[in-house]
Order: C-alpha cells, then sequence, then structure tokens
C-alpha cells in the first residue's frame, strides 16, 4: 500500500507512530489517519475536482466497468496504445489499479503482459 488508512479506535487506545490526524466521531470514538510511508494525502476542500491536483484526470474506477457497458469500455480502450500492464495502471484509464492488482488481473484473465 503506497498511500495511508483509516483506523477506528476507541478513545485512549494506543496512538501509532505512524498517526498523522485523528477525528473524533462519537463521544470516544476516533477516526484516525495512519500512513506509513508519509505518502499519502488529505484534502479538505469544498470543490475537490478543482483543488485537488490531478483528480480530474483520473478514469472511472475499475469497479464501474460493468455499469459503463461494454461498449463504452472498449470505446474507451481504444484511446490507449499501451501495453497492457503499463494500460491497467495508467490512472487516466481506470482509477485505482497499481502494480500488484494489474498482476492479478491478467494472471486471472491468463493474458500476457506485454500485449
Amino acid at each position: 500500500m503506497l498511500g495511508g488508512r483509516f483506523q477506528l479506535a476507541g478513545d485512549g487506545e494506543p496512538v501509532p507512530a505512524t498517526h498523522v490526524f485523528t477525528i473524533r466521531v462519537e463521544g470516544k470514538l476516533e477516526m484516525r489517519y495512519l500512513d506509513f510511508r508519509d505518502m499519502g494525502r488529505i484534502y479538505w476542500v469544498e470543490d475537490p475536482a478543482k483543488d485537488v491536483p490531478g483528480l480530474a484526470e483520473l478514469g472511472p474506477e475499475a469497479d464501474t466497468v460493468t455499469e459503463m457497458g461494454i461498449e463504452a469500455f472498449r470505446k474507451r480502450l481504444r484511446r490507449f496504445r499501451d501495453e497492457l500492464k503499463d494500460l491497467l495502471r495508467n490512472q487516466e484509464f481506470l482509477a485505482g489499479i497499481g502494480n500488484a492488482y494489474s498482476d492479478e488481473i491478467l494472471f486471472e484473465a491468463r493474458l500476457l503482459p506485454l500485449r
């Protein structure tokens, strides 16, 4: 994982060294943001598409492909000329697929990454 993660914790539970900030949710319940590699980013903005760098350029989430429909997906696919693995990792094509997931997808589909 290259970014951080959220953790729900009770008040008084030890705070990990990777702790960045805490939001108290309900009384003694805390939502903590932990960042192991100091690579995650949190933005508190009114207009994410305008104020978060790179967000407007992201493609659709990978789990929306079925909703998109196969024809729309094929049309989108024609715009890119990358090798399969690079295409899957391209965040403008599909958002949220990194190196590990691209390997798993190609293995399950029995496709070579360099095609």
